[in-house]
């Protein structure tokens, strides 16, 4: 007629009903505790009595991950052809380790690539880019129930500071003086301004002026 499900901590020797006179199969149990392992059991039921108990199961109450947070960028790593990357375990792991995360990049053409598995770190360095380029990058964790949603996304920059300088040509006027210089290797990211350092005659004061380069 209908059936008996049963439940119970690993660790402990009561026995709890979930639900009675049910057959609703497969049966969902729930209000469990994460990371705990359970035992389950079913008893039948007819118009005589029920069963003995089935063979009991034993199951981690568990899912998959939250996804990793604070995927950023390591300025002190991130070069032009390299980005440093580091990131932080879920806030929930699902009840399981995390036992794995796997990194994936999009360099702009539609496609994303798989760059990393199998690591348990909370950093890594991406090789062998193209200067200039923008990377957007997502990280996901993985436990024994599967992998967790993206991460949020974070783009950025394969480049560095810019070179310097070559030495500076000067055209000394009655009133001013023209300063010109050739742009250096912009690193993989546009020039947005140059600072120019001014020595007065007394030969320690300095001053120093900002030009932006969009004229501002």
């Amino acid at each position: 007629m209908d059936y008996r499900v049963s439940y119970k901590q690993q660790s402990s020797s009561v026995w709890l009903v979930f639900s009675e006179k049910t057959n609703i199969k497969p049966h969902t149990v729930t209000e469990l505790t994460p990371g705990i392992v359970y035992e389950f059991r079913v008893e039948a039921r007819n118009l005589v009595g029920h069963s003995p108990y089935s063979a009991s199961i034993s199951e981690l109450a568990a899912q998959i991950p939250d996804a990793p947070i604070a995927l950023a960028d390591v300025p002190s790593i991130t070069l032009a052809d390299r980005i440093g990357l580091t990131w932080q375990p879920p806030l929930f792991n699902g009840g399981s380790p995390i036992i794995d995360y796997r990194l994936w990049f999009d360099d702009a053409t539609e496609a994303t690539f798989e760059i990393l598995a199998n690591n348990l770190q909370l950093s890594y360095t991406a090789l062998n880019l193209v200067q200039g380029k923008k990377y957007t990058f997502k990280v996901e964790a993985y436990n024994i129930y599967g992998y967790s949603a993206y991460s949020v996304p974070v783009s950025i920059l394969a480049a560095q500071i810019p070179a310097i300088p070559a030495a500076p040509v000067t055209i000394w006027r009655p009133d001013d003086v023209i300063v010109d210089w050739t742009a250096p290797d912009d690193g993989g990211s546009p020039i947005v301004s140059y600072r120019i350092l001014i020595r007065q005659a007394d030969g320690a004061t300095y001053s120093t002026a900002l030009i932006n380069c969009d004229g501002t």
